[in-house]
């Protein structure tokens, strides 16, 4: 077994920059450790309780105006 071959599939020290990261649940973009939220609008584990309380309320309020636009 040669060097090249006991290195297969190890990301190079470039490449370990960019896989530095968490991807987003909603939609996979790779975001950094520190993110409270993705430009979708998800929130990550970062996030705090209030953050995830307004996130929750807004979600709600979109719910009921598309829920009441619907049974007008």
């Amino acid at each position: 077994m040669t060097e090249t071959s006991k290195t297969v599939g190890v990301a190079m020290p470039r490449e370990v920059e960019q896989l530095q990261g968490k991807p987003c649940r909603s939609c996979g973009t790779l975001l950094p450790l520190d993110a409270r939220a993705c430009s979708c609008g998800a929130l990550t584990d970062n996030a705090t309780f209030r953050e995830r309380a307004e996130f929750e309320v807004k979600q709600w309020r979109a719910y009921k105006e598309r829920a009441t636009a619907e049974s007008a």
